[in-house]
């Protein structure tokens, strides 16, 4: 029995090797194919082209979409979605850090600024960016860097753990300073700053200015830290009304005058 395409028809044996050849992407589009290339009367070349780039495309956008899920920065956190008008970032600095050319020199990005002006939305976009771009990015937090100095330290195994983090071109960190850093958590950050240094992209997100970092970190750490991590860095103020607040109230107040 054969497979109607509306054009030719085709071995359903085409079906079964393209399963055994793992080829799932050709297998469900290949009909098409076969219908554009009779209609449009494409040579042989041009449709093996086709049938390849078919599976490739596939292949590509499922390898991107396993990639963003290991990331984790949810589908509403990129470029796109994130408002300038809401921001008191100037467009220039924006247009820099959206455009990634900082992680190409392995400069840092800092935003800091109170809580809802948009500080963790752009630092996990500029991880999602760079992910769709093809770069590699990963999200960590203090609990993280806790971990892995208290698990590590026995076995001196910590600078392998570090190398690990700093395997991507960009580790961000969220929210910085907003719960008091343990002490292995701010010697876990110390020795992650400390390693990227000209080498690996950090962003970080915090509500501490780098100049007090002294206030959430021992004083001992807090100045070669800070003195690296911005030696090289792009710094961002945010500043103004949280916008989860202010979308809140929007919210609140056209549901009011519809009488909801």
């Amino acid at each position: 029995m054969t497979i109607a395409t509306g054009v030719q028809a085709v071995s359903p044996r085409v079906d079964q090797l393209l399963s055994s050849l793992r080829m799932p992407h050709l297998k469900k589009v290949y009909t098409e194919v076969l219908s554009d290339a009779t209609i449009q009367r494409w040579s042989p070349g041009e449709v093996l082209l086709a049938c390849l780039e078919a599976e490739n495309d596939g292949r590509t956008a499922l390898a991107l979409k396993r990639k963003l899920q290991t990331l984790g920065v949810p589908s509403s956190r990129t470029f796109e979605t994130f408002d300038p008008q809401l921001s008191t970032i100037p467009q220039r600095s924006l247009s820099y850090v959206t455009s990634l050319e900082w992680v190409d020199k392995a400069e840092n990005l800092v935003i800091s600024g109170p809580p809802g002006t948009g500080k963790t939305h752009l630092a996990q976009a500029c991880a999602r960016g760079l992910v769709e771009a093809g770069g590699k990015a990963t999200l960590i937090t203090a609990q993280d860097l806790y971990r892995a100095v208290a698990a590590y330290r026995v076995d001196g195994g910590i600078e392998a753990e570090i190398a690990k983090i700093l395997r991507h071109d960009l580790v961000v960190i969220d929210e910085v300073g907003m719960l008091p850093l343990p002490a292995e958590a701010a010697e876990g950050f110390f020795r992650l700053v400390e390693a990227a240094y000209e080498n690996t992209s950090i962003a970080i997100t915090t509500n501490v200015e780098p100049g007090n970092f002294d206030k959430i970190l021992p004083k001992n750490l807090a100045l070669p830290t800070v003195d690296r991590l911005m030696h090289h860095a792009v710094h961002l103020r945010t500043s103004g009304r949280s916008v989860r607040q202010l979308q809140y109230q929007q919210r609140n107040g056209a549901e009011a005058e519809k009488g909801v």
